[in-house]
């Protein structure tokens, strides 16, 4: 084999696995949607408010999407702060959905400085100490791309990230609206 078949052949190996990984991370992500979309969701009783949440008590709505983050991972909160747009974006259209924001981690304070920092405009925040939640749900603590929960009352319609997916934004926007 000259450099220039070798060189060929690396690139064809890389393309493949690089389809593999693909198609094995829809299938990891269909099967967790099969186990969890239409099941109900169940909050730990170690969770706390970290907001005011009587800010919350008058508004009704139907749906809720809560998200999920690691507390104690600083990136975490970089992708914590563009749910700000993406809140502003549904109040705009008009859209009553409830946000709800779980963050595990080891020290509340340090969780409400984040907050802080980084402008966070979020109401219904909840700590959870124990990190009881995502011992649960495990899929939501490997990455962004399933971090955050469509709920109807308690049921799961969605799993997805509407503010790192536009397919995710576009399905959890169907769904409210269709139902």
């Amino acid at each position: 084999m000259n450099r220039c078949q070798v060189f060929v052949f690396i690139i064809l190996c890389f393309l493949s696995c690089k389809e593999k990984r693909v198609d094995k991370i829809s299938t990891e992500d269909k099967l967790i949607r099969e186990r969890f979309v239409g099941s109900n969701i169940s909050f730990p009783r170690s969770i706390e408010p970290l907001s005011d949440m009587s800010i919350d008590l008058n508004k009704e709505s139907k749906f809720t999407i809560l998200a999920y983050y690691d507390g104690n991972c600083s990136s975490c909160y970089v992708e914590l702060s563009k749910w700000n747009p993406y809140m502003k974006e549904i109040r705009d259209l008009g859209i009553e959905v409830k946000f709800k924001f779980m963050l595990s981690g080891l020290n509340n304070a340090y969780l409400r400085n984040q907050l802080e920092s980084i402008k966070f405009t979020g109401q219904n925040v909840y700590f959870d100490s124990q990190d009881e939640f995502r011992q649960k749900y495990t899929f939501l603590g490997r990455d962004y791309k399933n971090c955050a929960l469509l709920l109807n009352g308690n049921q799961i319609l969605r799993i997805g990230n509407p503010t790192n997916s536009k397919n995710d934004a576009m399905a959890f926007l169907q769904l409210i609206r269709n139902n």
